[in-house]
């Protein structure tokens, strides 16, 4: 129980560092199997987590352990594939992993819009308008806030018992309202074509009235030429019927 390793599989998985052996006094405390929280040992060292399993050679808990069995987990393997994995098809869907650290939250999983690793990128929890700092300050359930890319989200959080973490799925306001944004457009598009035929329709009343109105005048026209016409036809073959001279006298004699 000092920390020395005795037995490790693979043969190159020891690690006797004072980041290392500082892990198992939480299991020797309580004399039960514990868990480490996500950590790294170095700044380049991949994230890893411990099961902590304390070895006695008794039954009496009252008597120290004589040793520990560690058991590291990689949550690349599973965790952070498992957090991946968006139920529905969704470009903005995501699933995030979060602690407190001091005055700042840690994002604990990796970050779709984001560059950096795991345990690297943090926010201040002054940031109260931040889905994952309402989360953290113990709101839990739906949730609206921006993300840590400025996006509006929509989200749920939840408090994983027994741990430091805190679970918030979130998706983009503008991805949850397009469906309806696009029905708003078509909505909108439809009235504007419904006012456009009916302006149509309106004009082309208008349009044929008029030329019904034109056509009559215009027909008008053409009997009353047609009867200058006629009369006109009828006064010469009744003039050229004549043998005689036809003088034209006025009421005051004149010729």
């Amino acid at each position: 129980a000092k920390g020395k390793v005795i037995l490790a599989s693979p043969r190159d998985a020891t690690n006797s560092s004072p980041q290392m052996t500082s892990l198992f006094d939480p299991a020797l405390r309580p004399n039960e199997v514990t868990f480490t929280d996500l950590h790294r040992y170095a700044s380049n060292d991949p994230v890893l987590m411990q099961m902590l399993v304390p070895i006695s050679l008794t039954n009496t808990l009252s008597q120290p352990v004589a040793g520990i069995m560690m058991f590291e987990i990689d949550p690349a393997k599973f965790l952070y594939p498992l957090l991946k994995n968006w139920p529905s098809h969704s470009k903005s869907g995501e699933t995030l992993l979060i602690r407190r650290e001091g005055d700042h939250l840690l994002y604990l999983s990796e970050l779709s819009k984001a560059p950096g690793r795991p345990l690297e990128i943090s926010e201040s929890l002054s940031s109260t308008n931040s889905a994952a700092v309402k989360a953290i300050n113990g709101q839990t359930g739906f949730l609206t806030g921006f993300d840590y890319s400025g996006a509006k989200v929509l989200s749920v959080s939840t408090r994983i018992t027994d741990t430091p973490w805190f679970l918030l799925a979130k998706v983009d306001e503008k991805e949850i309202f397009a469906p309806w944004r696009r029905l708003q457009r078509l909505a909108l598009l439809l009235v504007c074509s419904l006012g456009f035929v009916g302006i149509l329709a309106l004009y082309i009343m208008r349009r044929e009235r008029k030329l019904t109105f034109i056509r009559g005048k215009l027909s008008e026209q053409n009997r009353t030429e047609a009867a200058l016409r006629s009369s006109s036809e009828f006064v010469r073959h009744t003039m050229d019927s004549l043998s005689a001279h036809v003088c034209v006298v006025a009421a005051d004699g004149r010729i």
